[in-house]
């Protein structure tokens, strides 16, 4: 039962990171609301919903690549470039390479992750000026602060007034800041996108490889914090590895994505604090019985994880047509569109143009979009110091 679980939570991952707007929360939520007519083992759940955890770290590389591609002017990260080279395949096999590696550095890591739970269980109350403390360094190091102060005070305060007044605030903030403003952008361009090669494995290079163990380690870090997640983890690994190739930021990248969500369990496990909306439903049932529940679930999901994503990359690069690129986008707009108003009604599409316009603003500009993240990072923490 236990292993048709496992099985289960990787095809739903397998659907979450395909469908940008189905989230693991909401999927999560509904197993939920099924649990109050029928009778869900708590084991089974917990499976479940830690295995679509995994596998959705993986797979969401693939429509975070192909759909709502970027102008060239506007690609500012190196998997797009590498896309608009006909190299898309080689930006999705660096992800999942770093998502694997990285998950294997957080095993071999364990007793330090849980030794660090409990670490920022008992300085919990310094945690708002260390969260603080990231955002100023981001600040400071960035080029343009004309820029980045307005953007970061402007998503301050409509994270203020989203997570006071709209039902499924998350929801709206990350969709309208990370979703539709890149969608939007792909419209309006109307780029066209070279056919895909599909070749053999690039390997990362000895000297990349010390930048895992720095984003597993960053990753560990940000995830535990409140309002910081892999953004930052990602931000931090590029400011330390500034001489680093685009392998190794990919590598990075794919590591900090999968080590994110790994450490929120090990919190959530060992302290009973639940970073992510998935790991608040869990809580609902029960913690597995032993520590080595949670491996065995990770190195399953890893595994069929990663191949999944090569194989469903591979399928989409081989049919992608620029000529649909448009079409897709605009299904996507609506969707997402419409999740929002089912979710979080009038206010909620409000806020989700709000943010939206926020989220094009600072892609325009030219500024770091992980500086966005301060819609959770300045409430959170000024309310926490109140």
């Amino acid at each position: 039962m236990i292993l048709l679980a496992v099985l289960a939570g990787i095809v739903a991952g397998c659907i979450t990171g395909l469908t940008p707007g189905l989230h693991v929360n909401l999927v999560a939520a509904l197993i939920l609301s099924v649990s109050l007519y029928v009778t869900v083992p708590a084991p089974v759940a917990t499976v479940f919903v830690l295995a679509m955890s995994i596998v959705h770290t993986f797979v969401d590389a693939i429509p975070a690549l192909l759909f709502g591609v970027p102008d060239p002017s506007f690609a500012l990260l190196p998997q797009h470039r590498l896309l608009h080279k006909g190299l898309g395949y080689e930006a999705i096999k660096l992800l999942t390479l770093g998502g694997v590696m990285g998950s294997c550095c957080a095993l071999l890591l364990l007793p330090f992750l849980i030794v660090l739970s409990y670490v920022l269980e008992f300085v919990t109350v310094v945690l708002p000026f260390i969260v603080l403390g990231v955002l100023v360094v981001m600040i400071a190091v960035d080029g343009n602060k004309m820029i980045s102060l307005p953007i970061v005070f402007a998503a301050g305060a409509l994270g203020f007034l989203v997570l006071e007044s709209v039902t499924e605030p998350l929801f709206v903030l990350f969709t309208g800041l990370f979703g539709i403003s890149g969608l939007l952008l792909a419209l309006v361009s109307s780029t066209s996108i070279p056919r895909q090669r599909i070749s053999s494995m690039m390997l990362s290079r000895k000297r990349d490889r010390p930048v895992l163990l720095l984003s597993t380690l960053c990753a560990s870090c940000c995830t535990m914090l409140p309002g910081v997640g892999s953004a930052m983890a990602a931000f931090l690994v590029q400011r330390l590895t500034r001489k680093s190739s685009f392998v190794s930021y990919l590598l990075a990248v794919g590591a900090i994505n999968t080590v994110g969500a790994l450490a929120a369990m090990v919190l959530w496990f060992v302290v009973l604090k639940a970073r992510t909306g998935a790991l608040l439903v869990v809580d609902q049932f029960a913690r597995p019985s032993a520590i080595m529940t949670l491996v065995l679930v990770v190195i399953i999901s890893v595994s069929i994880g990663a191949v999944l994503t090569l194989t469903i990359a591979k399928y989409f690069l081989r049919v992608l047509r620029s000529s649909w690129q448009s079409s897709v986008c605009v299904v996507l707009l609506l969707l997402l569109v419409a999740l929002t108003g089912l979710l979080s009604g009038t206010r909620g599409l409000l806020a989700l143009v709000a943010a939206s316009c926020l989220g094009v603003v600072t892609i325009i500009l030219g500024a770091r979009r992980s500086l966005l993240m301060s819609c959770l990072i300045l409430p959170l923490s000024l309310r926490a110091l109140a």
